[in-house]
C-alpha cells in the first residue's frame, strides 16, 4: 500500500531512522538504501524469512511511503474459494498465517506513520 503526504514538511532524516528503529523493534534485519537523497529503500527480513519493503519517496509535491509484503497480490488469496473447491485448500491454510502476520505489521506500520506525520 502507498499513501502520500502532499505539501507537507518533512524531514526524511528523521523519518527514515524512526522507520528503521520500528523495523528493527518488529525483528527484521535491515538492508538500507538510498538514491539521490530522494528515494530511501528498507529492505527486512526476520527469523522465520518474512520479507517487508518499505520505500520513501521525496519530491518537490511532498512525499510518499509504500509498504510492500509479498502477498500483497497474491492470486491464491484472490481466487480462494475456487482454491479451495478444487483440493488446493491446505495451500491456502499455510499460507493464511503468513499474511495475517504482514496485515497486523502493515496496519501497525500505518498507525505508527501516522503518528509521526500528525
Amino acid at each position: 500500500m502507498r499513501q502520500k503526504w502532499i505539501r507537507k514538511k518533512i524531514d526524511t532524516n528523521n523519518l527514515c531512522e524512526r522507520i528503521e528503529k520500528f523495523l528493527e523493534s518488529a525483528g527484521f534485519k535491515l538492508l538500507k538504501n538510498s538514491f539521490n537523497d530522494e528515494v530511501y529503500e528498507f529492505i527486512g527480513i526476520d527469523n522465520q524469512r518474512h520479507k517487508v519493503k518499505v520505500t520513501i519517496k521525496k519530491g518537490p509535491d511532498g512525499l510518499s511511503v509504500e509498504f510492500l509484503n509479498p502477498y500483497e497480490s497474491d492470486p491464491l488469496f484472490k481466487f480462494s474459494n475456487i482454491s479451495s473447491f478444487f483440493g488446493l485448500g491446505f495451500l491456502i491454510k499455510s499460507r493464511a498465517c503468513s499474511y495475517d502476520f504482514y496485515r497486523k505489521l502493515e496496519d501497525k506500520f500505518w498507525d505508527f506513520i501516522e503518528q509521526l506525520l500528525s
